[in-house]
């Protein structure tokens, strides 16, 4: 690059100074061929410049000009081999470069094609009975069987939570006269749940009694029972013109058990005062 530099330097000098040279030696010819042109036209005037003092100054810059043109084709012939051979050695310097990537290429894609021979043969060694039946004698003393011990104690204190459990009734899906039998739940966190049977993982039915009224009058005629009560949940609806309560009831198996939901579910049901329903 420096290389490059310098060279352009000094053609730019070159040619600037063969200008000047050119322009000097075309004013010097003007000049001459003026005083020349006066003489002819007026032979009997005398000139205030003698003609050949400026005819011998344009020969001497002829001169000069020839000196730097045979300078400047000198340089510029030199010039140019300089750059025949700088870019010579850029391409040569492109060539190795190009050769040493593509050898180092070749060198990466002989070790991995080793790898790969290697590796098949190693994979063309293994018997596959024989590779297995040395993994279990290897790691069969090494199995744990996993085991879980049910905790009792932890169970139990999983149940503390629970605040009243037993077999309540619900009405038919169908008919609603033939009531189902279910496992119900209430939670000292304020809920009740209602399973179909007492295994059942998860709810039938889960009612958050903080958003509920309990409902322990209700008459006989209504459902065609007896010891029935309804937990009532209002203002379902998302919009207050469209408000709608909910209303699922219950029959216990006798009065004594029904007071007994009906106490345990007043804990967390919504007053009467702040819900405006009558229990």
């Amino acid at each position: 690059m420096e290389k490059k530099s310098t060279i352009k330097t000094s053609t730019n000098g070159l040619s600037k100074e063969l200008l000047i040279k050119r322009k000097a030696c075309e004013k010097t010819w003007n000049v001459y061929w003026e005083s020349i042109s006066n003489v002819i036209k007026t032979p009997e005037t005398c000139p205030s410049e003698d003609p050949y003092l400026i005819g011998r100054l344009f020969d001497r810059k002829t001169t000069d000009y020839q000196k730097i043109q045979s300078k400047y084709t000198s340089e510029m012939s030199k010039i140019f081999d300089q750059v025949i051979e700088l870019d010579r050695e850029r391409l040569k310097k492109q060539k190795q470069t190009l050769v040493d990537y593509l050898m180092h290429l070749k060198e990466w894609h002989r070790k991995e094609l080793l790898h790969v021979e290697r590796t098949l043969d190693q994979m063309n060694l293994v018997n596959g009975d024989e590779d297995v039946s040395n993994f279990v004698k290897k790691e069969a003393d090494n199995l744990v069987p996993l085991q879980f011990v049910r905790n009792e104690e932890l169970v139990r204190s999983i149940h503390v939570d629970v605040d009243r459990w037993g077999k309540i009734f619900r009405p038919g899906k169908i008919i609603s006269s033939n009531w189902k039998p279910v496992h119900a739940i209430i939670t000292k966190f304020g809920f009740f749940h209602f399973f179909d049977d007492a295994k059942q993982d998860a709810p039938t039915l889960t009612i958050k009694l903080s958003e509920s009224v309990v409902n322990m009058r209700v008459p006989e005629e209504k459902y065609g029972a007896t010891n029935v009560f309804e937990l009532t949940i209002p203002n379902v609806g998302l919009l207050t013109l469209f408000n709608s309560t909910i209303v699922y009831p219950f029959r216990c198996e006798n009065q004594e058990s029904m007071i007994d939901w009906i106490v345990t579910l007043k804990r967390y049901c919504i007053s009467t005062k702040k819900s405006g329903t009558r229990i």
